[in-house]
């Protein structure tokens, strides 16, 4: 699976209750200095996340806002 590369283009990717794991190295590069990710996905089914592998894929962000509930995670940071 090949995505486009979007290095360096947006001040913000929202991706809300989506989840394709293949996506996020894309997202991570797509981010401008400065930009913001906000990324929700479900945490039980076929295409669920968690907190945790957010911030794995995200080490060196800002975190904004993140949590957990019984139905979704979400994860919203800025690059720095």
């Amino acid at each position: 699976e090949t995505h486009p590369t979007l290095e360096g283009q947006y001040n913000l990717v929202v991706c809300w209750l989506f989840w394709q794991a293949s996506l996020l190295p894309a997202i991570r590069q797509a981010v401008l200095p400065g930009g913001v990710v906000a990324l929700c996905g479900k945490r039980a089914g076929r295409f669920a996340t968690s907190l945790d592998r957010y911030r794995r894929e995200f080490p060196d962000w800002q975190e904004l806002s993140a949590g957990e509930d019984d139905f979704k995670a979400w994860f919203i940071a800025r690059r720095v």
